[in-house]
């Protein structure tokens, strides 16, 4: 952003002191499980929940845009919902996301670029081409909706 003018470089050199790079979910899905139990245990410590392998598949397949917040996020609806302490695939798929379509065991070959692109469509589609609708619904500016189309 600093090579392109978008951000100030003064600025950048404030905040880069010690830079420290922390991939997201989507490029350590092995970890999610391991993730999942350790704020399960955060969310609701005096009722322990655990997870079936099949859940823990679901949420290794899922990409998580929001990446731990998000994940912390369905996981918290799932224990609200749980009837049981068992959290499994079902209940996770009926947990709805930011978008409230809910999780979705989609296809694991699909990248991100795919998937964002067919989410920003189905949008677009909603808002019957009001850019700047969906620029709001999505919370980015009219300016990075533009980028995202091209």
């Amino acid at each position: 952003m600093v090579q392109q003018g978008l951000f100030r470089e003064d600025l950048y050199y404030r905040i880069n002191v010690f830079p420290v790079h922390l991939p997201s979910l989507s490029e350590r899905a092995e970890d999610i499980p391991l993730i999942a139990h350790s704020l399960l245990a955060k969310v609701a410590p005096q009722h322990p929940h655990t997870l079936t392998a099949q859940a823990e598949a679901l949420l290794q397949r899922t990409i998580f845009n929001g990446n731990i917040r998000e994940l912390r996020n369905i996981l918290e609806r799932a224990v609200l919902l749980s009837r049981t302490a068992v959290i499994d695939e079902k209940l996770l798929m009926s947990c709805p996301d930011s978008s409230d379509d809910g999780l979705t065991a989609g296809d694991t070959a699909a990248t991100l670029h795919e998937v964002e692109r067919e989410h920003v469509s189905k949008i677009l589609r909603e808002f019957k081409g009001n850019k700047q609708a969906v620029a709001d619904h999505l919370s980015i500016s009219l300016r990075t909706l533009y980028r995202k189309l091209r």
